[in-house]
């Protein structure tokens, strides 16, 4: 049980609070649980399957990865937020391309020196908190469906499983199983 933690979402309707969204969601918080150090937002389970596996290949003397389950993922860290930009595409009648490009993460100032200073900037991923916190001008707020740092399990706590019987009654009184 030292893994399992309970579903938190608290009161603010930017959270979901009776269920997960079907999203996997992995992320990382710092050791005082105030920044997000990296998030990984994805469609694939941590399976065999989806990660893969190697396998050796005798006949031809090789290893190869093998996967079952080819899925996509995108990994979001304050370095990649840094060095992103976005580029707003704006064509004209003459197809001369993007007209504009801004960046991603909060700069300091558009001054001599920009990428010096844009590399010293600190971003901080931010789990969103509620429209009551305050955030600061470095701070990409990271919007969870869930509470960031959510309660573990304790000792007595059964975490849910397929095929185990339930014994408490879901939303609508039912007991499954």
């Amino acid at each position: 049980a030292r893994f399992y933690h309970r579903w938190s979402a608290g009161t603010d309707y930017m959270k979901k609070r009776s269920h997960p969204g079907h999203i996997k969601t992995f992320l990382q918080l710092s050791p005082d649980e105030k920044e997000v150090e990296w998030c990984l937002l994805t469609s694939h389970n941590l399976s065999t399957a989806a990660l893969g596996q190697i396998q050796n290949n005798s006949s031809m003397g090789e290893r190869i990865l093998f996967t079952r389950h080819w899925e996509l993922g995108v990994l979001v860290t304050p370095d990649t937020l840094r060095n992103a930009t976005l580029v707003e595409e704006r064509l004209s009648s003459k197809g001369e391309g993007p007209k504009r490009v801004k960046s991603v993460a909060p700069c300091r100032s558009k001054t001599t020196g920009e990428a010096e200073q844009q590399q010293q900037s600190r971003i901080r991923m931010v789990p969103y908190e509620g429209m009551d916190k305050e955030y600061g001008p470095d701070d990409v707020i990271l919007p969870l469906p869930f509470d960031a740092a959510p309660t573990r399990y304790r000792s007595h706590d059964i975490p849910w499983a397929v095929d185990r019987k339930g014994s408490l009654p879901d939303a609508y009184g039912r007991i499954l199983g």
